[in-house]
């Protein structure tokens, strides 16, 4: 699957289920304030089930892929970059398609491109700075 397949899962899932990002940024945002150097990703998503699933509401249908943890923390990094590196994240390269169709190499700094456009349409529009999709 490319990168770009995979960004629009992600972005369908993103503006299907807005408070996982509204979870993960304060959650994300509390922990950093905290004086914290990095943290982990994957714990911040996992505070999200269980505040939903035991704090808010166990009987809500609230649907979360550990798969997207690595985009969750890549967008936190784009929209709050005074925190870039809290989450270690490994280097993503990828294949993506551009506008004609065409499979090209997508390097970190067009996926994080295509994260910031994730964020600013709430998830309805996915386009890299140099057309990747």
């Amino acid at each position: 699957m490319t990168i770009t397949k995979i960004l629009a899962v992600f972005s369908d899932h993103h503006r299907r289920n807005p408070l996982i990002w509204e979870y993960f940024e304060e959650f994300a945002l509390e922990i950093a304030d905290s004086g914290r150097e990095y943290y982990s990703a994957q714990a911040v998503y996992n505070r999200i089930r269980w505040h939903v699933d035991i704090e808010v509401d166990k009987d809500v249908d609230f649907r979360m892929k550990s798969g997207h943890i690595a985009y969750y923390s890549r967008m936190f990094h784009v929209v709050h970059p005074e925190y870039d590196g809290f989450f270690r994240t490994s280097h993503l390269s990828a294949t993506a398609t551009n506008f004609m169709g065409e499979e090209m190499e997508a390097d970190e700094t067009e996926i994080l491109a295509m994260l910031k456009n994730i964020y600013e349409t709430g998830g309805t529009r996915i386009v890299a700075e140099n057309d990747c999709i």
